[in-house]
């Protein structure tokens, strides 16, 4: 009997060993399934980036495109500016060196030491301007 007994147990434990060898078999492929799907996530994934990427450069592109004809008015214009505020700036010097006290003859402010009437910030055009619209008005009034 000693013969069946250790069959008995040989054969237990070879099931155990089947056991475990199976259930290694199978971690690894779940390990295995688990990996792939990383890879094809990732894989995706970086697919996807590099589409979005090149939908980005072609946008970018189109609006360069677009941008550039205003991009050169601005650059006339802010040219132009630059033109205009030097010869200000030349007028400015010109008529600082022409008002300087050697320069011209001094005024009836100078002689008599009385100062120049103040202004008042609106000049004879700006109340032409305003009273017009005021005297149609009382006009249509009466």
């Amino acid at each position: 009997m000693p013969t069946g007994v250790r069959a008995g147990v040989g054969s237990r434990a070879s099931a155990a060993g089947f056991g475990e060898a199976a259930l290694s078999a199978i971690v690894a492929i779940l390990l295995g399934v688990f990996w792939l799907g990383v890879l094809v996530t990732v894989g995706f994934t970086a697919w996807r980036l590099l589409a979005n990427l090149k939908s980005l450069a072609a946008s970018v592109a189109e609006l360069s495109r677009q941008l550039t004809p205003a991009l050169e008015e601005l650059s006339d214009a802010s040219q132009q500016t630059a033109e205009l505020a030097a010869r200000l700036q030349e007028r400015q010097a010109a008529w600082q060196e022409s008002a300087r006290p050697g320069a011209r003859p001094a005024g009836r402010a100078a002689r008599t030491g009385a100062r120049p009437p103040a202004r008042t910030g609106r000049s004879k055009v700006d109340s032409d301007r305003t009273s017009a619209p005021r005297q149609a008005r009382q006009g249509r009034a009466k």
